[in-house]
């Protein structure tokens, strides 16, 4: 403790010209534990043996239980909880819990450790650690293989010409810039200089020529393009405001017609034909993912298999790319419903706490991920983790701070 004390005493990590409190830093060091040791593994730098590499993912596999070992420290810690908060914190655990039994997949389980110590941390924080970890690998990885110190595949050649830009697959590279996108654009609080715009136009349609990642790249158009013309006007808040009922149900809407047109899905029907072609055959693999694994409470144990699979050892590709089924399919309809309910909460919590910016951010990442597995992928989308704070910020405005006062103790003696 008497390093944290003295790093942030002396200002190295500065929030709002603010220290960092000792339980902000810890938190700040395990998140980022688990960014760097997520995004290296999407990488495929493959500048060393197969052997060192091994020994490199069980390093990063340790990163990550770093993370969540921190986490639990921070929880005991911090000693304001109270008993209501984790009263509800504890059933969604537990539903996690319940949905591990289905699908044998402890990912969401050792993720609530992050959702319990996130409740006191700046949501700006979070959003600014993830942009520097995602960043750096990001800066690294594209740069080192375009200048041919790693390797740049290019996936059909001679067909559909498409660089994976030293990462595992080819749309990795504009899909991270995306959220990396959507993390600049929450700092800058909705509104984009001219610069700031043609900048982020720019390096997404060289992302699109590199890796053709058509969804992205139109999405970052929009997105970029939205938030330029409309941010100051997002910021008066009046048509967030007036359509929050709705926006607070899309979570719910948007699960229900993505789950809705796959499990609806015929070859045979002209019009589902043409929009699965749209999208490049994702309500066929959907369709076949309920046919094999069928929509159940619990979920299923899923080994999802990609493009990249072993063809020689009888793999066969069942990835399911909407996030909604995906996690339907995998974890269960109880599991999707939880973190339905927290994205519909984020956007409550967003509006009333006038982060209108916040709230336009997680509808375009729910509408992107109809098509895309994102919605509980904290590498790339840190967002979900905002569900806690600004709910936390919001009860905290209207109820005012009870027993906080430990906390409140260890921040003015750390500032101090």
């Amino acid at each position: 403790m008497v390093i944290s004390e003295y790093i942030t005493k002396q200002g190295y990590f500065k929030l709002n010209k603010k220290a960092l409190s000792r339980s902000e830093l810890i938190f700040t060091v395990a998140f980022s534990l688990f960014m760097l040791s997520t995004l290296y593994e999407t990488t495929a730098w493959g500048v060393w043996s197969d052997a060192v590499q091994d020994k490199v993912l069980i390093l990063t596999k340790l990163m990550r239980y770093g993370c969540y070992f921190l986490c639990i420290v921070k929880l005991l810690i911090d000693s304001y909880y109270e008993r209501t908060r984790l009263l509800l914190f504890g059933i969604a655990i537990g539903i996690l819990v319940i949905g591990y039994f289905g699908s044998h997949n402890t990912t969401l389980v050792l993720y609530s450790t992050m959702f319990l110590a996130v409740e006191d941390v700046a949501s700006e924080l979070i959003i600014k650690t993830a942009l520097a970890c995602q960043s750096a690998i990001f800066v690294f990885t594209v740069g080192l293989s375009q200048l041919g110190i790693i390797e740049d595949r290019i996936w059909e050649a001679n067909i559909r010409p498409r660089h994976f830009a030293g990462f595992s697959w080819v749309t990795t590279s504009a899909i991270l810039f995306l959220f990396m996108a959507f993390e600049y654009i929450y700092l800058k609080k909705g509104k984009l200089s001219i610069a700031e715009y043609a900048a982020g136009i720019g390096l997404s349609y060289w992302l699109y020529k590199l890796s053709d990642a058509r969804m992205a790249f139109l999405v970052a158009i929009v997105v970029f393009t939205f938030f330029f013309l409309f941010g100051k006007l997002i910021e008066r808040g009046r048509l967030t405001n007036a359509w929050r009922g709705f926006f607070i149900m899309v979570p719910f809407i948007l699960a229900t017609v993505a789950i809705g047109f796959q499990y609806i899905y015929d070859p045979d029907n002209a019009l589902l034909a043409k929009l699965n072609g749209f999208l490049t055959g994702r309500l066929k693999w959907g369709r076949a993912g309920i046919d094999e694994y069928g929509l159940k409470l619990f979920g299923n144990k899923i080994e999802w298999v990609g493009y990249d699979a072993d063809w020689e050892r009888g793999m066969k590709y069942n990835y399911v790319d909407s996030s909604y089924l995906q996690i339907a399919l995998e974890y269960g309809i109880i599991v999707l419903a939880v973190i339905l309910l927290l994205y519909a909460l984020l956007i409550f919590t967003s509006i009333k706490n006038q982060k209108y910016y916040l709230c336009w951010l997680a509808l375009i990442i729910l509408v992107f991920c109809v098509t895309e597995p994102r919605l509980v992928k904290l590498a790339y989308n840190p967002f979900l983790l905002l569900a806690v704070t600004e709910s936390s910020k919001y009860f905290l405005n209207r109820f005012g701070q009870k027993n906080r006062g430990t906390d409140n103790e260890e921040t003015e003696i750390v500032n101090s």
